[in-house]
């Protein structure tokens, strides 16, 4: 297959941990590399003879390969696999087992390939992107190497058509599922060369967020994504969807945004409250709440719990709660997954008016 998947948009994160949640407003890419002939097929050798002596020889090591039938002398060819060859040259003479470039000859590299350039004019790349989850297919990428053989995909155009600008929060239950806020992401590839397709054998979401390219893992969300281990760094645990300290008005809507991620299948999840007053005493008991479980993969709503008459800020966090029964596996003990988020708590004054 001439066609290697190099880069998945992913995020690692303490070492062995990865995010593959991805802000949907900031590329997200696929990276691949184009190898028509790579060192399982042919070597390179350097030409003995004359005129050509010690320009590359590209030889084949599997007898059935012709190089004849698809290289005709003065085509061009992209040799690869060093930073000492990397670069388009000239075919000089072409045989059944063998073909000769116009660039000397200086090692046999390992990763060693070359890709035809004159014989595949259409050569392109299609990636088909669809959401098996909500049974929805987001359509096909198309595009074409750079001279060097990569193909660097932004698929997030593609994903943005399932954006929905319509309010679906649900300001019933303690955390609800925001289906319109988020994406599963499944994929195939092919080239033309070849044309079979082949499976990404991976899988990543999208959720509705932009970043600065600057920010911690650029575009990557691993943030806000709880991880199922022990020993984060307090910077490590997961945020809640927000900027900055948001202010809650008593008798409004109001929710929070957080990634509920399918690795939590073994555990529930606890909402934990605390309500406090101008001096950042307790006003009462702290709160705490199971979370529905039962699909809820994906960006979730979070409501506080109930707000005392006194208190002028809640603190709301996340904590990781019983062992759901019959799940198949059991995860390892688990620190708390939320990060302590603080918000403001506003009462608005009633509006006066004349009574008639």
């Amino acid at each position: 297959m001439p066609l290697y998947l190099l880069n998945r948009p992913m995020a690692v994160v303490h070492t062995s941990l990865i995010s593959r949640w991805n802000a949907v407003h900031n590329p997200i890419r696929l990276e691949f590399q184009r190898k028509d002939f790579d060192g399982n097929l042919i070597k390179f050798v350097s030409q003995p003879n004359s005129p050509y002596i010690g320009k590359l020889r590209v030889e084949r090591l599997n007898s059935l390969l012709n190089f004849t039938n698809f290289i005709n002398q003065g085509d061009l060819v992209y040799i690869g696999g060093s930073p000492f060859y990397n670069k388009s040259v000239e075919v000089l003479e072409v045989y059944p087992d063998a073909f000769i470039v116009g660039m000397d000859y200086l090692h046999n590299p390992y990763a060693r390939f070359f890709n035809l350039i004159t014989a595949t004019p259409d050569f392109h790349v299609d990636i088909e992107l669809w959401d098996s989850e909500k049974n929805f297919t987001y359509g096909t990428w198309k595009g074409t190497p750079n001279s060097h053989g990569y193909v660097k995909a932004d698929v997030s155009g593609l994903l943005k058509k399932q954006l929905e600008t319509t309010d679906e929060s649900d300001f019933f239950y303690r955390n609800a599922k925001m289906k319109k806020s988020y994406g599963k992401v499944e994929f195939r590839y092919r080239e033309t060369l070849y044309g079979a397709w082949h499976d990404g054998g991976y899988l990543f979401w999208w959720t509705n967020a932009a970043k600065q390219i600057q920010e911690k893992h650029s575009g990557n969300m691993a943030e806000y994504v709880p991880f199922n281990t022990t020993g984060l760094h307090e910077d490590e645990k997961m945020k809640f969807l927000i900027e900055g300290r948001p202010t809650l008005f008593v008798g409004y809507p109001f929710d929070l945004y957080w990634i509920y991620p399918d690795g939590f299948d073994s555990r529930q999840i606890e909402r934990h409250q605390q309500n406090r007053d101008f001096n950042g005493n307790t006003t009462s008991a702290e709160l705490n709440h199971t979370l529905y479980h039962s699909d809820r993969h994906g960006v979730n709503t979070l409501l506080p719990a109930q707000i005392d008459t006194n208190a002028t800020t809640i603190d709301v966090w996340l904590e990781q709660g019983t062992e759901v029964a019959d799940d198949g596996y059991t995860l390892p003990t688990f620190v708390t997954p939320g990060f302590t988020g603080s918000i403001n708590v506003a009462r608005p004054m009633p509006t006066g008016g004349a009574v008639g």
